[in-house]
């Protein structure tokens, strides 16, 4: 992330999408972690379910709302946003996972114009294993 790190914090979400409406409820979200002081977060965990995943990425802090440069490294483009539609629908494809995949993000200003707030990622586990995602 290109912001301070002790005052802007970068938030992921695995969202599960179990009954592919592409809209997220609160039962859906997997789990949430956020970057820690040094700016950096792994998500390291067994996905024990096959089936369709979202990962959304979003920020806080002083960088935020106007945007800030982050990058993605995800084990298993232009990556749009839930906001302000607030649906899954249109989350960047990854497609099925079988091995590794590298991808870089940026979240831009929220004035609806230059872009967007948040990221976020579809993905397909063909078989239940472990996800192991990067932010930085």
């Amino acid at each position: 992330m290109d912001a301070n790190p002790t005052t802007n914090q970068l938030i992921a979400k695995v969202i599960r999408d179990a009954n592919n409406n592409g809209n997220v409820s609160s039962d859906e979200v997997v789990f949430s972690v956020a970057t820690g002081a040094d700016g950096i977060q792994t998500i390291n965990t067994f996905i024990p379910t096959p089936g369709v995943y979202f990962l959304d990425v979003s920020g806080t802090g002083t960088a935020f709302p106007h945007g800030g440069n982050y990058s993605l490294t995800i084990s298993g483009d232009r990556i749009p946003g839930i906001i302000p539609s607030n649906s899954y629908l249109n989350s960047r494809d990854l497609g099925t996972l079988n091995g590794r995949l590298f991808d870089h993000g940026a979240l831009g200003p929220s004035d609806g114009v230059h872009g967007d707030v948040s990221d976020s990622f579809k993905f397909v586990l063909p078989v239940a294993g472990k996800l192991t995602a990067t932010l930085w």
